[in-house]
């Protein structure tokens, strides 16, 4: 092979690991100015591109693939593009009245609502996922047959008969997810019932006689996570900020995380400072 097509065969190769870590980047970086300065010397580069290659191989395979994110709760089309900005792979929408983050609280029709959120989030790349509380299906696939989210988590006291009928009545493009409240070991082995669901989201069980099953910005004992193998894809939730998101990660495993009030300046109403610390915070884990 030619100096130039060796050189085109290295590029193309680097160009195919997408790096996301700057040590990774400075490291890619590095090689194909190695590369560049043989050329220059008119050296053939034959002798390094194997070990540049290797290289480049061992960076990829040690690095840790970043947490992805789900800020939830949005309710409005500026965090929305907040989000996507600080690089958020999902954003939720709550259609729960009694929450304080109801997509709706001024009356507004709420698929109207939700058409134009679900617009905004699909113009901004961004995955969306609505909430819902023990739902009523026929309902929910009315409303779904309006507008199509990426995902439906489900946050009520649903069963697991009732996740395996949705999911069958539900497009096979949009996920169901469950939301399981747990404190102790035997509470994450329940989880496990839930083999319908495209996705787990493993929350804190909500405080004793609390009117909402999420949202409360209280953790659970991470510990309890250790050695469990999960049944299903799933994300990490409940009190989760900023200033903890990596430790959760580290000490749990986590690919995947879900915040709503930890980054909020008050109740229901999201702060963008918070929400780019968080994404940060989470994506640097």
């Amino acid at each position: 092979m030619s100096v130039p097509g060796h050189f085109a065969s290295a590029a193309r190769f680097v160009n195919a690991l997408r790096f996301s870590d700057a040590a990774s980047t400075r490291l890619c970086l590095l090689c194909l100015l190695c590369l560049l300065c043989l050329l220059r010397l008119k050296l053939c580069p034959q002798a390094l591109y194997g070990p540049i290659c290797l290289t480049l191989q061992c960076a990829r395979a040690n690095q840790r693939a970043m947490a992805k994110v789900k800020i939830c709760g949005v309710r409005d089309e500026a965090m929305v593009h907040v989000a996507a900005e600080a690089g958020a792979d999902w954003i939720g929408f709550n259609l729960v009245p009694k929450s304080p983050r109801f997509i709706a609280p001024h009356g507004e029709p709420v698929p109207e609502r939700l058409t134009d959120l679900l617009k905004v989030s699909a113009e901004a790349q961004l995955r969306s996922v609505v909430l819902v509380v023990d739902p009523d299906i026929a309902v929910l696939k009315s409303l779904t047959d309006t507008v199509r989210p990426d995902a439906i988590q489900l946050h009520g006291q649903e069963t697991p008969e009732f996740v395996a009928k949705l999911r069958a009545a539900m497009p096979k493009d949009t996920e169901i997810w469950k939301a399981v409240g747990v404190e102790n070991r035997a509470d994450l082995e329940a989880v496990a019932r839930f083999v319908s669901a495209d996705r787990l989201l493993i929350d804190a069980k909500p405080p004793e006689g609390a009117d909402r099953t999420g949202g409360h910005g209280q953790a659970f004992d991470w510990s309890i996570l250790q050695g469990w193998a999960a049944p299903k894809p799933w994300m990490l939730a409940g009190g989760l900020t900023p200033e903890n998101v990596a430790a959760a990660i580290a000490a749990t495993g986590a690919d995947a995380v879900d915040v709503s009030s930890g980054v909020e300046s008050e109740r229901g109403v999201k702060d963008e400072v918070l929400i780019r610390s968080f994404i940060a915070a989470a994506k640097a884990a």
